[in-house]
């Protein structure tokens, strides 16, 4: 008990005055684990929307809206309003795709319908020489990457994943600008960074597979190394733990997020490449949301 600090004792005997002796034990063991197993408790701990609030730098419920802000800011209104026509007619494309073939994979594994466009909406807008995404599965993120990249004419996409039966969802024309690399299962960590040195700098970058804290923080920094001047960071399932946060943290970083049904998507770019246009639309959206 004496190697307790003085603000806990206190804790202990106004608890055993208050609730007695049961509920100060089942409080003090809580109390202790807390102690002892913070680091291990906030590395599996999914954050709250306040914590996304807190550390992004403009935080959406509306695909369209984000990519209005940032990329399309000095372009208007009609040509976003052609690449949603663009995405409406790929998605049912790819809805008939999921009818026709068997998937291995569930279709809950997949980006949700804004991520999707705003993947397809920054690969259209910012024309990427090299994009690099983890995690395949049947290849729904990978088929909205490589029509955009075909309709630019430009690009070439290297998908990295466990399992070489994934991207059923590609046909033979999607895959021409496709590089599917399999990592090696016995040294997972050491066939991703012999990836990375294959491809050149990354223009952007999509994580999307494994989602536990050590592989997510494992894989940004390592693409973040990667990253060409200018490049995105980003990442699905940013809430299914405290990795993508503490990322920003760490690299003094604050993201944009998307907020979902399902997840939340976070994107991390340099907000000084962003034009004179966007800045003003993202100053006058944060004095809104603060006046709120």
């Amino acid at each position: 008990m004496s190697a307790l600090p003085d603000h806990m004792l206190g804790k202990i005997r106004e608890c055993l005055r208050e609730f007695g002796l049961r509920e100060t034990a089942e409080r003090s063991i809580l109390w202790l684990a807390d102690r002892r197993l913070a680091s291990s408790i906030h590395r599996h701990n999914r954050p709250t929307l306040a914590s996304f609030a807190e550390a992004a730098t403009s935080m959406h419920f509306s695909a369209k809206e984000l990519a209005e802000m940032y990329f399309f800011a000095e372009q208007g209104e009609a040509e976003l309003a052609q690449l949603s026509d663009e995405y409406d007619v790929l998605c049912r494309e790819i809805d008939e795709r999921y009818r026709e073939r068997n998937q291995i994979y569930p279709h809950q594994c997949a980006l949700e319908k804004g991520s999707a466009f705003l993947i397809y909406a920054m690969v259209r807008s910012s024309r990427p020489s090299i994009v690099l995404e983890t995690g395949v599965a049947n290849g729904h993120s990978s088929f909205f990457i490589l029509r955009a990249m075909h309709a630019n004419g430009h690009g070439s996409l290297h998908s990295v994943d466990r399992s070489p039966q994934v991207g059923s969802l590609l046909a033979c024309p999607d895959r021409k600008r496709w590089n599917l690399h399999i990592l090696q299962s016995n040294s997972l960590k050491k066939s991703f960074l012999q990836i990375l040195d294959t491809i050149p700098p990354i223009d952007l970058f999509l994580h999307d597979s494994d989602h536990t804290y050590a592989w997510q923080s494992f894989e940004l920094n390592a693409a973040m190394r990667k990253l060409a001047p200018g490049g995105t960071l980003a990442s699905d399932d940013c809430d299914s733990g405290n990795a993508f946060l503490d990322f920003c943290k760490k690299s003094g970083s604050r993201p944009v997020v998307l907020v979902e049904n399902r997840k939340i998507f976070g994107l991390i770019f340099d907000l000084q490449r962003m034009s004179r246009s966007t800045n003003s639309k993202l100053l006058k959206f944060d004095m809104l949301t603060r006046a709120t």
